[in-house]
């Protein structure tokens, strides 16, 4: 269901935005689902409903859907499982790490996490696949910087280096990522978009 340039996008940039992937009523009924179903207390001002699949025939079609499987599948190239299927309520100042990268040793409030050599990346048929892929399907619009955007480094996703700051330095909102690198951009999306996401570099 990707193009090449789909392809080409997520190979090169780590994640690929899907626009429109779910329309405005499909994200009414999501929402509207969410607020049926209870969530774990906050963390981080932020709210989570664990297995949705196990909680929701809504949210269990969704994730056989083909706008999302058919899509995860073409970056990956494997035999697929879901290793979990979750959604997230944000509130104002919250801070979520989603990504740390392969060749860093991510730094927790409380300790430090080793790196999970099962993460990797596969080469075969000429390309490289990735084969632990997150897709995030957002319900709300992210236009602005204050709406909590999604934030990368370019070419973070393949990269052997740790983060080049220390946790010290980094400041109060130590705990996303290193503000001010001369290569960390912001992605803003609509309600519907859907953002696949390589997880295993």
């Amino acid at each position: 269901m990707l193009s090449d340039e789909d392809l080409y996008v997520f190979d090169t940039t780590g994640f690929l935005v899907v626009r429109g992937a779910f329309d405005a009523d499909e994200v009414r009924r999501f929402r509207a689902e969410l607020d049926e179903l209870s969530a774990t207390e906050p963390y981080a001002n932020t709210e989570r409903f664990d297995d949705l699949t196990a909680h929701s025939p809504t949210f269990g079609k969704l994730a056989l859907d083909d706008r999302v499987v058919g899509r995860a599948r073409d970056v990956i190239n494997q035999p697929m499982r879901l290793l979990e299927a979750y959604a997230l309520r944000r509130q104002r100042h919250s801070a979520l790490y989603l990504h740390g990268g392969y060749a860093e040793l991510l730094d927790m409030p409380d300790r430090t996490v080793g790196r999970d050599l099962s993460i990797m990346h596969t080469y075969h048929d000429g390309r490289i696949y990735c084969t632990y892929v997150k897709a995030l399907i957002y319900l709300s619009a992210i236009r602005t910087q204050e709406d909590g955007s999604f934030c990368y480094l370019h070419g973070s996703h393949k990269a052997n280096f740790p983060l080049l700051r220390a946790r010290a330095r980094r400041g109060e909102r130590r705990s996303l990522i290193d503000e001010g690198f001369p290569t960390l951009a912001d992605v803003f999306v609509e309600a519907g978009d859907l953002l696949l996401l390589n997880e295993g570099p």
